[in-house]
Parts: C-alpha cells; structure tokens; sequence
C-alpha cells in the first residue's frame, strides 16, 4: 500500500497542509500516524476521503454538515434535503448579486451620462433596490401566510 506525507497530499490534492492539519484536529480526516516520528501518513483512502470532503464543501456544506456524510458510504434523503437548502441559499445569494450588479450598472450609467453623481443619490438608488426586495420578501410572507 502506497503512502504519503502531508506535503505530498498538500501537492497531490491543491489542499494546503495547513487545511490538512486542521482536517486532522477536527476529526475530518484523520490519517495514521508514524509511530516512530508522530508525522502523519496519508494513504490513497486518505486521499479519497479528502477528495469527498473537497466536493461536498464545494456545493456549500459546512464542515460539521461535511462530518455528517463523510463516513458514510451511500446518501439519503438527509442529504437531498440539505443539498436543497444550500440550493435555495445559493439562488437567494444569486438574486441579491444581479440586484448589486444591477444597482452598479445603474450608477455607471448615471456617472457616464451626467460625469459625476451626488454620493445621497447613489446610497438612496442602492437603498431603494435593497428596499423592494425586502418589500417584496414582506409580501409574499404574507400573501402566502393567508
């Protein structure tokens, strides 16, 4: 069986050691540890387990959501449902950047055309994006409250 070092997974993987180390405090990924010297020793397990963590922290999971699923050799609806959330999270994040986009395209615009714009206008048009969204938020609560 093949194995290796911190700094080679850290080469292997794009993981920084420093992650590594951490991984391995928080109970994440734990690989063996040479008697003789204490060093940790990684093995291609080791290296499948960090390949799983990588991809459910890159949909969003959080490292005590990730320590939930890692050990686990199939999947349920626990996680469709938590896939779901962070689905939802990810769409609500992606709104508010096309509301921000939208707000500075705006503010370009208006600096193109009149070569400069007062900063109280520029906070109110920012302000009143940021207004309708929480107005419309507040009324599909309550529209769908009825």
């Amino acid at each position: 069986m093949e194995t290796y070092s911190i700094g080679e997974i850290a080469k292997k993987t794009g993981v920084s050691i420093r992650t590594l180390r951490y991984y391995d405090e928080i109970g994440l990924l734990q690989p063996t540890k040479d008697p003789s010297s204490g060093h940790r020793i990684y093995t291609e397990e080791d290296i499948l387990q960090l390949h799983k963590i990588m991809s459910l922290k890159f949909i969003g999971l959080s490292l005590e959501e990730i320590r939930q699923y890692i050990h686990q050799p199939t999947y349920d609806l626990t996680l469709k449902e938590t896939l779901m959330l962070e689905k939802n999270m990810l769409e609500q994040k992606r709104r508010q950047l096309e509301r921000s986009i939208q707000a500075i395209e705006y503010a370009i615009t208006l600096l193109e055309e009149e070569g400069e714009i007062d900063s109280l206008l520029l906070m109110s048009l920012i302000r009143s994006i940021q207004t309708e969204d929480d107005q419309k938020r507040l009324m599909t609560h309550y529209l769908e409250g009825r």
